[in-house]
């Protein structure tokens, strides 16, 4: 595949639809949902600016996730159906996989909360997303989630969050950024709305081994 020059990133105007084990962009694929589904321009501040800049030498841009506590799974919803509206749905089918396997999410879990503490607070509209249900989103959607996160000296890696059963599409993955740490993004193509046909970012290893 031919590659272009890693300068600047052009605003995709149309989505090019995957299969998956979970069935994506099924809103999309009618049509009805295809102006919501532009990439969206982050801010332009410094730590955007910055973040583009690196992206750009492996030909990814942000697509700017609304910032309301919700981002994690607005991104998610987004990644998955074309838009970010089902962003309540997604938190709900999250949550419901924790509060089913907790022996799997403990782990992340501060050391005073308990799961069904845990799963309390998740319900909550506008409550930030943990470790936990990054790597339980790995799990619901079958898919490796590669984080661009700020690590040592706010010197952003990729790290992933794998399932535990081997993905059923292995060209189908999942991009985020922790932007600065507090909010999620997603991170795609400059020439498209989704990571099909790009191979996945060089990972620093999973970020569960931090736990």
């Amino acid at each position: 595949m031919k590659r272009r020059e890693a300068t600047r990133c052009d605003i995709p105007t149309k989505r090019r639809h995957r299969s998956s084990s979970i069935g994506r962009a099924s809103e999309n694929s009618s049509g009805s949902s295809h102006n919501s589904s532009k990439i969206r321009i982050p801010p332009r501040d410094k730590s955007y600016i910055q973040l583009e800049r690196i992206l750009a030498k492996i030909e990814r841009r942000i697509d700017f996730i609304s910032g309301d506590g919700n981002c994690f799974f607005r991104a998610l919803s987004k990644e998955i159906s074309g838009v970010e509206k089902h962003h309540i749905s997604y938190r709900n089918k999250i949550v419901d996989l924790i509060e089913t396997k907790p022996l799997h999410y403990i782990k992340f879990l501060d050391d005073n909360e308990s799961i069904e503490e845990h799963v309390d607070k998740m319900r909550m509209n506008k409550v930030w997303a943990t470790t936990a249900e990054v790597f339980a989103a790995a799990q619901f959607t079958g898919e490796t989630i590669y984080l661009f996160t700020p690590v040592i000296n706010k010197k952003y890696q990729w790290y992933h969050f794998k399932p535990t059963k081997s993905p059923k599409n292995d060209k189908s993955y999942i991009l985020l950024c922790h932007t600065e740490g507090t909010h999620f993004d997603r991170i795609v193509p400059c020439d498209q709305f989704d990571n099909t046909d790009y191979p996945p970012p060089f990972s620093r290893g999973n970020f569960l081994k931090f736990f």
